[in-house]
């Protein structure tokens, strides 16, 4: 197997071998670099038999990775003592809150973070999770300006429709 980006310069990126049947076979490889092209060039052929192939199917494997998703900066008119999140959630995989999903919030422009833990309120629009909790942020250094963040572990699936922070 081969990559390219110009359709002149090749590049090998998996060397097999085939196991001489008319079965389907299965390659696995992995690689780093995205091309543009893609040749399986055959640089062998079994003596009295002729080589060809029918069909070639080519999957990126589906790699599930965690997520950190840090808000943008909101600035309180004055300093907050207690922080709330709403997040709006689909699970795809079976999700347990507080150790699939993590949320925090900072009021030092996300210097300190401090971990709000989460609770189902319940469901909208069919599946969809309404997820929320509050926090004492008042441990935290001095500041105005408010950040949230939110975090998948353990690979699993999911989907976030939105969030909100607000404080008092």
């Amino acid at each position: 197997m081969q990559g390219s980006n110009n359709d002149s310069d090749w590049t090998d990126i998996y060397n097999g071998q085939h196991a001489n049947t008319t079965d389907i076979e299965t390659y696995t490889f992995s690689n780093s670099t995205a091309y543009r092209y893609y040749r399986i060039y055959i640089t062998t052929q079994w003596e009295s038999a002729d080589t060809g192939i029918v069909e070639v199917e080519m999957m990126e494997k589906n790699g599930l990775t965690n997520m950190t998703l840090i808000s943008d900066t909101f600035t309180a008119d004055e300093q907050p003592d207690d922080a709330r999140i709403i997040i709006f959630e689909e699970d795809v995989d079976s999700i347990t809150l507080n150790t699939d999903i993590k949320a925090y919030a900072s009021r030092d422009d996300g210097t300190t973070w401090t971990q709000i833990t989460l609770s189902d309120e319940g469901t909208y629009s069919g599946t969809k999770r309404i997820l929320s909790g509050t926090a004492d942020i008042s441990g935290q250094p001095s500041g105005t300006n408010m950040k949230y963040k939110i975090e998948t572990l353990n690979n699993k699936n999911l989907k976030l429709h939105g969030a909100a922070l607000s404080w008092a």
